[in-house]
């Protein structure tokens, strides 16, 4: 298991720092409301030449709309893109601290308010520092496809939300540390695993889980984490079969569950360790 060191204390401070203007290079995430009560997430990477990268989705269905526009000050313009490239919507509004102002559909012309809060700023993605180049949130894992790390992790929640816990146990990277009872209890394999999944996955667990996307997580160097780290994705070493291979197997880095922490814990990171 990875171990929590003054390093992640520091990402994650930076994690969650109050966003007085939005952070070039970076992945800026907000959450709120359009419309009446339509819960959206939105993620924002500003360039520094003054435009914008990014997309939102609907909580209800977590499927990505790319949005790219501009920012000038508080002001921030974004287009909303068709699977075509072209304009469908725009966003206009302000932001200081919070994102908010009117989104209009250009066929329609309907118009919509929304408010977005600011969430966290997710410096840890790939971004290659001055070279104006756009890449994925999830590189710092050493996988280069967001929707990899995100497949997985809806994978992983709905296993669990549905109470297999079998399926669950070819996900997770052996021992690891859960709490049972308020008690760390080390779990060596997945058959022991199994017998104990109706103690660790509490209703308030679940609850917690239903309300986490698995869309835009935070990440780290440690891995990413569905809701507030209640569940830690990372990568690991396994050994496969390799006919072709002089040893008869070979190394691959596969994604897997690495950490199973207690609802709220935050404050906790990949093996269970607290600061």
């Amino acid at each position: 298991m990875k171990t929590l060191t003054v390093m992640f204390l520091m990402l994650l401070i930076g994690f969650n720092v109050s966003a007085g203007e939005l952070r070039e290079d970076a992945y800026n995430d907000f959450e709120g409301i359009i419309g009446s009560n339509a819960k959206i997430c939105l993620t924002l990477f500003p360039l520094t030449d003054g435009t914008i990268k990014g997309h939102y989705f609907y909580r209800k269905y977590e499927r990505k709309i790319t949005i790219e526009g501009t920012y000038s000050k508080n002001s921030i313009i974004l287009n909303e893109l068709d699977e075509k490239g072209d304009v469908r919507a725009t966003f206009k509004g302000v932001y200081n601290d919070s994102f908010a102002g009117t989104w209009r559909d250009n066929a329609s012309k309907k118009e919509l308010a929304f408010s977005l809060s600011f969430k966290q700023i997710c410096v840890d993605g790939a971004f290659e520092s001055g070279s104006g180049e756009f890449y994925n949130r999830y590189s710092v894992m050493n996988v280069n496809d967001d929707k990899v790390v995100e497949d997985f992790a809806r994978k992983a929640k709905t296993s669990i939300l549905k109470g297999d816990y079998a399926q669950l146990a070819n996900y997770i990277s052996f021992p690891i540390t859960v709490s049972i009872n308020a008690k760390r209890r080390k779990i060596k394999n997945a058959d022991e695993f199994v017998k104990v999944a109706d103690q660790i996955f509490t209703q308030g667990f679940l609850h917690k889980l239903r309300e986490s996307p698995t869309t835009d997580m935070l990440v780290n160097w440690q891995g990413a984490m569905i809701g507030d780290g209640e569940i830690w994705i990372g990568t690991d070493v396994k050994q496969v079969r390799d006919k072709h291979h002089k040893d008869g197997y070979r190394l691959v880095e596969i994604i897997m569950v690495i950490a199973i922490n207690p609802v709220y814990s935050r404050l906790e990171g990949a093996g269970g360790a607290k600061w």
